[in-house]
């Protein structure tokens, strides 16, 4: 619900866009999913809270959109796309970092 269809352009949309504007592209894609006959659908993870957001809003009758089962932070393998720490431990990681001269 929060992302493009097009992995590539999410990806672009997420450095470029302010996460206002990404909310209200999240609305947009909820009331498509709704207009095509989804009434509920699970969300496995967002940026920002976009997810939990969304489903809040929706859930107040602000945007209209079917009912949202969110996972919040997305949920994937150690290392993979999901894990922002590309499977570094964060110990591990201050001692790889060189120490400016």
């Amino acid at each position: 619900m929060t992302y493009s269809e097009d992995y590539a352009r999410a990806a672009l949309d997420a450095l470029r866009k302010p996460i206002p504007e990404m909310a209200l592209d999240a609305s947009v894609n909820a009331r498509t999913t709704l207009l095509a006959g989804f009434t509920t659908v699970r969300d496995v993870g967002s940026t920002e809270y976009l997810d939990a957001g969304l489903r809040n809003a929706i859930n107040r009758g602000i945007v209209p959109g079917p009912r949202m089962l969110v996972a919040v932070h997305a949920i994937g393998a150690t290392g993979g796309h999901c894990d922002d720490t590309d499977g570094a431990k964060a110990q591990l990681e201050r001692r790889l970092v060189p120490k400016s001269a």
